[in-house]
């Protein structure tokens, strides 16, 4: 009776490395990218389909292992046949259970994965099913025809990836097949290898891509497939869906000059292997480590920061100081822009006398006044309302913290505001840009470099922040919300993702720091008017 070892070697167990690090580098590429949408993740759904994707992976082996056999395309002179079932090292029917048992319990696991998570689990679970059973069985039998790398690429890249990501967050974008694809060509790049070396063998018996393109053609092809994974990772990284330190992967490549030295070696396989492990094991890396931020040595309660009050930027600082520590690193500065920063250098924008006067707005519509707001931050020269604030951005930066501004300006189809805010805040405080282009969410905020705007009260400042934590460069482990509303200050608690420690600044200085200048009702309404019907 043969052991449990013979079993595990002729079922290639070694193999379902391959897609168990595919499926550790969606987990951590979804931390990087769905952080904001982290409390409504669905663990349970991606434990599931991942399972059935190992489960698959391991029946496509076992039935492809018993095909060969039958069908006699493995030799038994092969350097390759140490551990295979031409050999007799286990019964051949066993072999055949082994995968049509897994096949089945990866077929229920999908099924419970899509009543788990989404009913849209349904088409890449069909397809990934269609693939492992007709890889090497009729009436397709794709392993024997030139499409079997073709096959590979798809279920081992976006397949893969698509169907973890779906299961995770609910949804999948065009950026997440992208980076589905050099894992996809990692993992086709072994099949081609092995083809590489049996091409002897497999001649006249077997139809692979190799036999019909020959090994010159085949090796060339194989470069480049190596060499575009490298690329869309390195272009990722430069685009700002992946960290820099992605650039490790590049740490890999001397593997593959090895591989392409001993190209007449069985060897160059395990070699190609170790690539595409070492691949995989570094983008885990650093999805996992390098790209989460230091996590301040002060664990801080959330409760504890309800009610913080400051009433000036020198306060903030110290209040900063005292729950953050001096290292700012990892820390995100989000503040509030009017009545934080700066004020619009005019009596009748002073808070007492719109306070005053409030009642000439009624009948205008919330987002009616925000425009009008937006001509005056256009019209009107902005003061910076306390003098020590640029010092304390400065210092905040040099200590590795990330500043933005934090509007609610209506923004609509011309940007012209928010690019002056954006300008403003780089000019007047310093803010290096947190993003390199300004995006617009789908929500409707506008991301900017050094600025976010809500467009509007329509969206809370928690929802539009929830929106940009995906795009920026970073992903927060802290961050620091200072506002002169409790509205806002509630919004951003909501909605902040639990995994990330907030502090929340209520901000009462420009009660005493803006100029008391009153103004009579007519004045008010002669300036306003003007505003509102421009």
């Amino acid at each position: 009776m043969p052991g449990i070892l013979s079993y595990v070697r002729v079922s290639r167990v070694h193999t379902l490395t391959m897609s168990g690090l595919s499926i550790l580098c969606t987990y951590g590429y979804c931390k990087l990218r769905y952080y904001a949408d982290y409390d409504i993740w669905n663990h349970t759904a991606f434990i599931c389909v991942s399972l059935a994707i190992l489960l698959f992976h391991l029946a496509t082996n076992t039935i492809s292992e018993y095909r060969d056999c039958l069908m006699g395309v493995d030799d038994i002179h092969s350097s390759a046949t140490k551990y295979r079932l031409v050999t007799g090292i286990v019964p051949r029917k066993h072999v055949l259970w082994i995968g049509i048992a897994a096949f089945i319990l990866a077929s229920v696991l999908g099924i419970a994965a899509m009543m788990i998570g989404s009913e849209v689990l349904l088409l890449p679970g069909l397809i990934g099913a269609c693939i492992s059973i007709s890889y090497s069985e009729k009436p397709l039998m794709l392993k024997y025809k030139p499409c079997g790398e073709a096959c590979v690429f798809l279920a081992y890249g976006p397949l893969l990836f698509a169907s973890c990501v779906l299961s995770l967050v609910g949804r999948v974008s065009v950026v997440d097949v992208i980076f589905a694809v050099p894992f996809g060509l990692m993992t086709t790049m072994i099949l081609l290898a092995n083809n590489i070396r049996d091409y002897e063998y497999d001649t006249g018996k077997a139809s692979t891509l190799v036999t019909k393109i020959g090994v010159r053609r085949s090796w060339v092809l194989l470069l480049t497939m190596v060499h575009v994974a490298y690329a869309i990772i390195l272009t990722l990284a430069y685009c700002d869906v992946l960290q820099l330190s992605s650039l490790l992967v590049l740490i890999t490549y001397p593997l593959l000059l090895i591989a392409y030295r001993k190209r007449r070696d069985a060897s160059m396989v395990n070699i190609l292997g170790m690539l595409h492990i070492g691949f995989c094991l570094i983008t885990v890396f650093c999805l996992f480590g390098l790209s989460q931020r230091d996590v301040v040595q002060n664990q801080i309660d959330l409760r504890d920061m309800v009610n913080i009050e400051s009433s000036s930027w020198a306060e903030v600082q110290k209040v900063v100081d005292e729950r953050v520590g001096t290292s700012k690193k990892g820390v995100l500065f989000l503040v509030d822009v009017d009545n934080v920063l700066t004020f619009t250098d005019h009596p009748c924008t002073y808070p007492d006398n719109v306070k005053t006067h409030y009642a000439f707005f009624n009948g205008q519509s919330a987002e009616e006044i925000n425009e009008a707001w937006g001509k005056v931050f256009m019209n009107n020269p902005q003061k910076v309302i306390d003098d020590y604030a640029a010092s304390v951005i400065s210092d905040w930066q040099k200590n590795g913290g990330s500043v933005m501004g934090f509007t609610s300006l209506v923004v609509g189809e011309n940007n012209e505001v928010i690019q002056r805010r954006n300008g403003n805040l780089q000019a007047m405080f310093g803010m290096q840009p947190v993003l390199s282009v300004p995006q617009k969410t789908a929500g409707g905020a506008v991301f900017y470099p050094s600025c976010i705007s809500t467009d509007g009260e329509k969206l809370g400042k928690g929802e539009a922040l929830r929106e940009c934590l995906p795009k920026m460069k970073s992903k927060p482990r802290v961050m620091v919300f200072i506002d002169d509303s409790e509205k806002n200050l509630v919004s951003v608690r909501e909605k902040t993702p639990d995994n990330c420690i907030l502090i929340t600044i209520h901000y009462t200085g420009y009660q005493t720091q803006i100029p008391q200048s009153p103004v009579t009702r007519s004045q008010f309404e002669e300036f306003w008017k003007q505003h509102l019907t421009d």
